[in-house]
């Protein structure tokens, strides 16, 4: 795997990239078996902020998400 990839898909076109990437996931509308092969499903479905939260879920994982917010503040 590569650890220093993401990758975020939702059919079977996408299975063998999913398992390759080093962080993967899928949106919350994707099919079951898709979901079972993933590291992360969102809660938002595609094309209602599923790959903003994917996005978060990265920043949080590597530890920046905080001072972005913070930015902001």
């Amino acid at each position: 795997t590569d650890e220093e990839t993401a990758f975020i898909g939702d059919d079977l076109n996408d299975l063998k990239l999913l398992k390759k990437v080093g962080f993967s996931a899928t949106v919350a509308d994707s099919f079951d078996y898709i979901k079972s092969e993933t590291d992360y499903v969102t809660e938002r479905s595609a094309g209602k902020g599923a790959v903003r939260e994917f996005i978060e879920q990265i920043l949080k994982k590597n530890g920046v998400w905080q001072n972005i917010l913070n930015s902001f503040s």
